[in-house]
This record gives C-alpha cells, sequence and structure tokens, in this order.
C-alpha cells in the first residue's frame, strides 16, 4: 500500500490532537457561565444543565474550537486530510471521481467557511478561515487534476 506511512502517521497525530482538544476542552466545567452558549450538545441530550455531570463528552470539543483552538483546527484538518487520502486509495486514479471529490469538498468547506465567518470568538474566525484555505487548495486540485485530464487526452 503506497499510502500506508502516511495514514499512520495521520492516524496518530489525529490520536494525539483529539486527546489535547479534549483535555483543553475539559476547561468547560469549570466555567458554568459558558454552559449555556458551549454545551449544546448536552443541552440536547439532557435539556437544561444544572451540574457538570450533565456535560456531554463531545461538547469539550465545542469548548475547545471556541476558546482554544490550536488542536482543533489541527485535529480538523487531520480529518480532512484523511478523508482526502482515503478517497484517493479508493478512487485509484479515476478522475473523474476525484474531481467531484474535489467539487463536493470545496462546496462544503466554503459553505462552513461563510457560515462561521461572522463568529465572535476567535475559535470560530480561524475556522473560518482554515475552511476557506481548504476550499482554495481543493480548487487548485481540482484545476490541476482538469489539466492533468487535458494534457492526457
Amino acid at each position: 500500500m503506497k499510502y500506508g506511512v502516511q495514514y499512520m502517521c495521520v492516524c496518530l497525530f489525529l490520536v494525539f490532537t483529539v486527546m489535547a482538544s479534549w483535555y483543553e476542552g475539559s476547561a468547560l466545567r469549570g466555567n458554568p457561565w459558558e454552559w449555556e452558549y458551549s454545551a449544546v450538545l448536552s443541552k440536547l441530550v439532557n435539556g437544561e444543565i444544572s451540574t457538570k455531570s450533565d456535560i456531554v463528552q463531545l461538547d469539550h470539543f465545542v469548548y475547545a474550537a471556541k476558546f482554544k483552538p490550536l488542536f482543533p483546527l489541527l485535529m480538523t484538518s487531520c480529518l480532512i486530510y484523511l478523508v482526502t487520502l482515503l478517497m484517493y486509495t479508493f478512487a485509484r486514479g479515476e478522475i473523474q471521481i476525484l474531481r467531484s471529490f474535489h467539487i463536493v469538498m470545496a462546496s462544503f468547506c466554503l459553505v462552513l467557511s461563510m457560515v462561521m465567518f461572522q463568529s465572535v470568538t476567535i475559535g470560530g474566525t480561524l475556522f473560518a478561515g482554515l475552511f476557506l484555505f481548504i476550499s482554495f487548495v481543493q480548487i487548485v486540485v481540482l484545476t490541476s487534476l482538469q489539466m492533468k485530464k487535458n494534457v492526457t487526452t
């Protein structure tokens, strides 16, 4: 498998960034005034949040993404790279499939960027920039795939 080392590295880095994000987001438990705004999933699961034991673990990632975004940004980048790597592995050089994938990814990331663009937290602003950058990269790769197709035909 020609992508084996990349898979191993990205998976190890992903595990590290997930654990670091989870740890940094655990500060949510000590900030009851932030529960209303950052414990979104806990409100869906438990209704009202009255104690820190009502907080769902996934809300740690939301809090970390809003206020300590370094590891969540790296985690998101790893996930997108892993999905792209999986697509290249399974597409096996099928240019049309790869083009479709890059169109979908560019569109998805562009929409996420526009949604997060007006964020009031530093994490939201950085995520908007990350998704905009990833959209740009996807468009560049899509263009290069198109040029490669035109050269070979």
